[in-house]
Parts: structure tokens; C-alpha cells; sequence
């Protein structure tokens, strides 16, 4: 949305505008052009997490920190435009989470793109299932 030159607001719009304040309301044609720029604005930079560069740091977190004490041992991927905020976009949040055999996770729902599993077997809601040598990604 281009830019709206700003005029002068005429006194018979301030009276309006007062009165629409005093019912919690407000003009958008007056910040709509503020709320849509030209051109999309985002914090988040293009990263690529390589799985190879990631695994090492999971793969030594599980030896370094129980089950128990991490709750969820998840290494977070961060945007490197938003760091601190443990998500790759303003909407989304991705990690790599270990849970080593004989452990137990805590149960939780949440919507996911996908997961990959590396392994043998891994339980499942219809009981266990054979793993390829190779991680395998299970979408919803």
C-alpha cells in the first residue's frame, strides 16, 4: 500500500475521532498506511540448520543432561534475526529433541510440519514401527 500524504485534520474529524474514542474505536484509514508497507518488513534472516552440524550438539546434551532435568531436551533452532525468542519465524518455533531409549517424555500436543526419527524403532500411537538406517520424516 503506498504511502498516504498527511493532510491537516479538519476540527469536524477531531470531534469525530473524540467521540469514537470515548466507545473504545478508532479510524484505520487514519494508520492503515503505516500497518502495510510498500514492502514486507521482517526481522527473521535466511539461515539453513544442516542436520550434520546440529546432531553433535544434541547427540552430547544427552550425555550431559538427564530427561528428568531438561523436562523436554529440545536444542532450538533460532532465527539469527530474533535470537532469544526460540522460534525461526515470528510463527514458528523448530528444534531437535533427544529422547533416549528408556526414557519418557512428558505427553503434550502442539501442531508440527513434520519430524524425522533416526533409530530402529520408535513407539507409536498403533505400536512400534521398523526405521530405515536413514532418518525418516513423518508429516501429519
Amino acid at each position: 500500500m503506498a504511502s498516504v500524504p498527511q493532510t491537516k485534520i479538519s476540527s469536524a474529524r477531531q470531534d469525530l475521532y473524540r467521540r469514537m474514542d470515548k466507545h473504545n474505536t478508532a479510524p484505520l484509514w487514519e494508520v492503515l498506511h503505516g500497518l502495510i508497507p510498500d514492502e514486507p518488513v521482517t526481522r527473521c534472516k535466511p539461515y539453513l540448520w544442516k542436520y550434520q552440524d546440529m546432531r553433535p550438539y544434541i547427540t552430547e546434551a544427552g550425555k550431559l543432561i538427564t530427561a528428568r532435568e531438561a523436562i523436554r531436551r529440545v536444542l532450538v533452532l533460532e532465527n539469527p534475526g530474533m535470537r532469544g525468542e526460540s522460534c525461526i519465524t515470528q510463527s514458528l518455533y523448530a528444534g531437535l529433541q533427544l529422547i533416549l531409549p528408556g526414557e519418557i517424555a512428558p505427553s503434550h500436543r502442539h501442531s508440527r510440519l513434520g519430524r524425522v526419527y533416526r533409530g530402529r524403532r520408535r513407539a507409536h500411537h498403533d505400536g512400534p514401527r521398523r526405521l530405515h538406517h536413514h532418518p525418516v520424516v513423518d508429516l501429519p
